[in-house]
Parts: C-alpha cells; structure tokens; sequence
C-alpha cells in the first residue's frame, strides 16, 4: 500500500489454523509531504482570492507562483522576485512570455514559460522532484567500512547517491585505526566528494637481539629493551640496536596500526679495538689536579732510614696534544710526611736530641704521554725533586722519654733527578671528569743525598678543551 508501512503484526496458530493481524500505519515521512501540499494548496488559494488590483493597461495582470516545497527562491528573467508561495501583480507587461525559474536546496530546478493574462491572475503551481547528488568518499588509509545513518554501505573509496541538503551520518571503521563518526550536508550538485583521514592507532614490534641486553632505540625515541614489547607510529621507520662495547646496526620496519611485527635477530659485531682506543679528537688541551699519597725518599744517612713512609700531597699538571695521541705537559707535586716519637731517644741518657721529624718533597717535571685507549693513557717524565727535613729539639731523660726544647734544626738534602712512569684513567677527554693516576719514580743520588724508588697513587679531576 502506497505511503503505508508495517509497524505490528501478530500470528497465532489454533485447531491446525493460522490467523494473522497487522498494524498498517502511514509513514511519517508521507505525512510530511502531503502537510507540505496542503500548506501550499491553501496559500494558492488565499493568494487567488483577489484579482489583479488597478494597475496601469499595460501592466494589468498578477502573477501568483507556489511549490510542493514552501520558501523556494523565484527567478522571473533571471531576476529574483522573491519566495513560495508568492504573489506578484503590476509587475510585468501582459501578453509577454516570462521565463520562471523556481530553485530549492533539497530539490531540482523548476522552469516554465508564462504569459501575463490582462486582468486576470496567472498561475504557476510547481512540483518539485527531489534532487539527488553523486557522493564520493574517500579515507586515509583506504579499505575502510564505510556506514551511511547505521547502514553498511561498503569499503572505501565509494560512490552511491544520496539527497540533496540533508544532513547524513556518516561511519567509518578500519582495523588500524580510530573509529571516526561524522555528520556533513550535501549540497545539490551534480557530484561531490569529500575525504577523511583517521586517526592511525598505534603498532608494535619485537627485535631479538645478541647480546640479549642490547638497547633499540625507534626514530630517535627510547631506549627499549631488545625483546621486549615497543611501540611505533605507523610508517617506515629506523630501528637503531646497539650496546656499549659493540658495533650499532640499523633496520628498517614497516609499522602497522594495531598489528605486531616480529623483526629477524640482529647480531651485534664487538667494537674492533683501534676503534674503542680512538680518543678525542675535539680536545688539544688537558688540565689535570690531584690529590694522593707516596712513598717518600730517605734522607742523607741510614740514621734516618726509619722515616721513610708513605705521606700525603699535591699535583697539578698541564698537558698539550703534539699529534694524534700524543701529548706533552708539564707539571708540579708536592708530598711531606711527619712522624712524632718522643718516646725513644737518639742519644744518651739526660741528653738532647732531635724528632717529630717532617720531610718534604718538591718535583718540578715533563711528561710525554700517550693516549693507548680511550679512557687510559701511558706516560713517562723526567724533572728535578728537592727533599727538605724538619726536627724539633728533644730532652731525653733516664727512661727515654723526651720533651721538647725549643730548639730545631732543618737540613736541606739537595736537589736530584727524578725518573717516573705510570698510567692514568680519564672518564673523559672533553670538558670535566674524573681522573687517578698510579706510578712509580726513581730519585737519583746527589749531593750526598741517598735515592730512592717510591710508589704513589693520585685522585682527582681534569678539564680538556
């Protein structure tokens, strides 16, 4: 039945029959559109009730102009005159062809050709023929399920046809990404088109790697754990694994939303040495200042054997970059050691005698180095070390036990040549680090002075630039 449509219906089956009821009733829709022609009759006839009023001969007659669809725009002579429903008198000469033109966004143009009756009302009633539009869609990425007001409609890209000026909600659902619900208005055309990107969700990826303890690192971000689960953006993208210690190597991924990629095992190559000893090469100054401990030299006789112990001080040195891993520097050290032992006497009974001795040890040096490694370094030097003593006067009694004086003494042991060697360890070679340094240096004899190896360890920080 004609603008009838199914809303209930009922089956039941008794003594072997069936009876059957259902409720027809008119669509909503139908009962629009004959309001719509109703509305529109009736403006037709109120506008008809009066004739053309006392107009000039040559402009007596009225021109009355309805549609199907109320408040459409009315052309006559490519002029617009106004909207539906409307009545137009005194306006146009009679017995002259008009060429009317009615245009509604939801319908297709109506034209027609008229001419103006002397004295009498001429009439235009138009029914408009709904206008359909050749819709496109497109997505970003493509293939996905497209759904027109909660209906499948297909993958896109897609073309079907759809009304002119109403409002269509639109679905669109992918596997690697978003969800994306929208509502547009299509403009009457003979087509359009519109497109949408969707928002991409995000895929993942696993690379095995050796060692199992490397890093990975996606277009710059992270670092992840090799083996682990990693997140990526979808796109080509650059996968860095490396490790301290080993050669970096790169892969390429193709990441996809919502989907993980399982990457071949990449094996990483240790770092051939020559490449791990390459030091700084920005660096050409290097200054170093540390604090430490040594062995200090004897004195001028045997007596004094038993001061020789391990004291405290200071060294400080500048070094400059000749070439490639060379450097050469000069530099300064100061150590000193004090021992106080008043309780044994150097000489007799109710005497004099001199202890709570302090020895000193000043070294003015140059050094070549060379940088073997990246961190570590060898060197030897050459310089001159000047050993000074100083005791305080001591009165011995019977029991060995001494007090001070008030008298002192010091002796100068001389100056000497000095040979050393040794290693040190730099966190780094630009800018501030850690330093230490271990070596040993040989004390020449002069001036009646006896020589001596000593051993000694250094802490500190250094500076290169």
């Amino acid at each position: 039945m004609f603008g009838f449509e199914r809303s209930e219906e009922f089956v039941e089956q008794s003594s072997g029959k069936h009876q059957a009821w259902i409720l027809f009733r008119y669509s909503k829709s139908e009962i629009q559109k004959e309001k719509t022609r109703l509305s529109a009759s009736r403006a037709t006839v109120e506008l008809n009730k009066s004739g053309p009023s006392d107009c000039e001969p040559k402009y007596n007659g009225s021109l009355v102009i309805t549609s199907s669809a109320p408040n459409a725009r009315v052309k006559v002579d490519d002029e617009v005159v106004g909207r539906t429903p409307a009545k137009l008198s005194c306006q146009f000469e009679v017995g002259k062809e008009l060429s009317i033109l009615i245009d509604h966004p939801k319908f297709e143009n109506y034209e027609t050709k008229v001419i103006i009756t002397p004295g009498q009302s001429t009439t235009v009633s138009a029914v408009l023929k709904a206008a359909t539009v050749r819709l496109s869609v497109e997505t970003n990425p493509s293939n996905a399920k497209a759904y027109l007001n909660s209906e499948f409609v297909g993958v896109t890209p897609i073309v079907f046809q759809v009304l002119a000026g109403e409002r269509l909600q639109l679905l669109f659902d992918h596997p690697e990404a978003e969800k994306l619900a929208t509502e547009i208005e299509v403009p009457k055309s003979k087509a359009y088109s519109r497109s949408f990107d969707l928002k991409l969700k995000p895929g993942f990826f696993k690379v095995q790697a050796a060692p199992t303890d490397s890093e990975v690192v996606v277009d710059g971000q992270g670092p992840y754990k090799a083996g682990s689960l990693i997140p990526c953006v979808p796109g080509q993208r650059s996968v860095q694994v490396s490790k301290q210690g080993f050669e970096s190597k790169w892969v390429e991924l193709t990441c996809i939303g919502n989907r993980t990629a399982n990457l071949d095992k990449v094996t990483l190559s240790p770092t051939p040495l020559e490449q791990v000893s390459s030091p700084s090469e920005d660096s050409a100054w290097r200054l170093s200042l540390g604090i430490g401990t040594q062995g200090l030299p004897i004195g001028e006789d045997s007596q004094r054997d038993h001061i020789s112990s391990f004291g405290g001080g200071w060294a400080l040195a500048i070094d400059y970059k000749l070439f490639s891993r060379f450097w050469i520097g000069i530099g300064g050290a100061a150590f000193s050691f004090s021992k106080d032992d008043k309780s044994k006497s150097t000489g007799q009974a109710n005497s004099t005698g001199f202890l709570n001795s302090n020895l000193s040890t000043t070294i003015l040096q140059t050094r070549l180095s060379y940088q073997a490694w990246q961190s570590i370094g060898l060197y030897t030097e050459y310089g001159q070390s000047g050993t000074t003593l100083n005791q305080d006067g001591y009165d011995f009694n019977s029991s060995g036990s001494g007090t001070l004086n008030g008298s002192s003494r010091t002796i100068t042991l001389g100056t000497q040549p000095m040979f050393g060697a040794g290693l040190t360890y730099r966190s780094s070679n630009d800018g501030w680090g850690f330093q230490t340094a271990l070596g040993a240096r040989s004390f020449s004899d002069s001036s009646g002075a006896k020589g001596s190896t000593t051993f000694y360890l250094e802490f500190g920080g250094s500076y290169g630039w």
